[in-house]
């Protein structure tokens, strides 16, 4: 059978279940059928308004926080902050991490403002977002390399934004070249992979080739 315990009237009326320990060894609270899909044994915790665990100092102005399943729509976990009265990270119910959002645009949303515009559908992994100054840091060795790769199931770095620490110089790789764009994503300059470089031209057969505005003259360095 169950342990379970009641509050309410001595005499068990209007009695109201709080807690049971199942046969098996499973908690529940506020939950009279305890079950678990990952693991075989544990605590369930239910209630229709937001069931949480909190963790508090006994400190004075230290740690006071929240764990808490939301009873919104969005059905995520949420840890909540009591002295500052913030939900500071949440996990949405589709697996989606916001931190300083209870509503993330992508798999990891780092929030500190309302930038008035949403991630990119096809860059939406990492997203810093802010109403001012935005950015992300990538701090290495005195002598060592910061770096952004592009890979794909071909290799490893078919791409990269590199900085070298030791000689202070940004590096640029494109397998098969590096492209300058417009804000209309029309081709304006590239280097290609044998290193020319072309000015209004997508081919250039010189070591620089610019060209006069679309027309049949160009400039033509070898």
């Amino acid at each position: 059978g169950a342990l379970i315990m009641y509050t309410g009237n001595a005499d068990g009326a209007s009695s109201t279940e709080r807690m049971r320990i199942t046969s098996g060894g499973l908690v529940g609270i506020g939950e009279s059928s305890p079950s678990f899909d990952v693991g075989n044994t544990g605590i369930h915790i239910g209630g229709a308004s937001s069931p949480a665990i909190r963790l508090k100092s006994t400190t004075t102005g230290s740690g006071d926080w929240e764990i808490y399943a939301d009873s919104a729509s969005t059905g995520g976990l949420g840890f909540y902050e009591h002295q500052n009265n913030a939900t500071y990270m949440y996990l949405s119910e589709g697996g989606l991490l916001g931190i300083g959002t209870s509503s993330p645009d992508g798999l990891v949303h780092a929030y500190s403002g309302n930038s008035g515009q949403t991630a990119n559908s096809n860059a939406n992994q990492l997203i810093a977002e802010n109403s001012g100054n935005a950015g992300i840091s990538i701090m290495s060795g005195a002598s060592s390399l910061g770096n952004i790769y592009f890979s794909d199931s071909g290799s490893v770095n078919n791409g990269y934004v590199r900085y070298d620490h030791s000689t202070d110089q940004l590096k640029l790789k494109g397998e098969s070249g590096i492209l300058f764009l417009s804000q209309a994503s029309s081709e304006k300059m590239r280097i290609t992979s044998g290193g020319n470089v072309g000015i209004l031209t997508s081919a250039p057969v010189a070591n620089l080739e610019i060209e006069d505005g679309g027309t049949s003259n160009s400039i033509i360095t070898k």
